[in-house]
């Protein structure tokens, strides 16, 4: 495994407000999906997963963040570091 950071910016947030809330448009799929290369990631509360097989735990903040956006309250941007398989 190695480690890699995600930033999720003041963009993917306004991008994600604009499409609405789904598992492959909200701000953290946006950002995990740019930092991985891989448009087909999705995000749920507790993970992130594409459908060759790859899931990443999301570490509490995110699911907190994931939380508030869900229920409308504001979010700012931020980042957090993730473990991911080595390629």
């Amino acid at each position: 495994m190695k480690k890699i950071t995600i930033k999720i910016s003041a963009k993917d947030i306004q991008e994600a407000l604009k499409g609405g809330l789904a598992c492959k448009t909200c701000p953290v799929a946006r950002a995990v999906q740019r930092a991985m290369k891989n448009p087909l990631f999705e995000v749920g509360v507790h993970c992130a997963f594409d459908h060759s097989g790859v899931f990443l735990d999301l570490p509490k903040e995110v699911q907190s963040f994931i939380a508030r956006f869900d229920a409308r309250k504001p979010v700012k941007p931020f980042s957090f570091t993730i473990s991911v398989p080595a390629a």
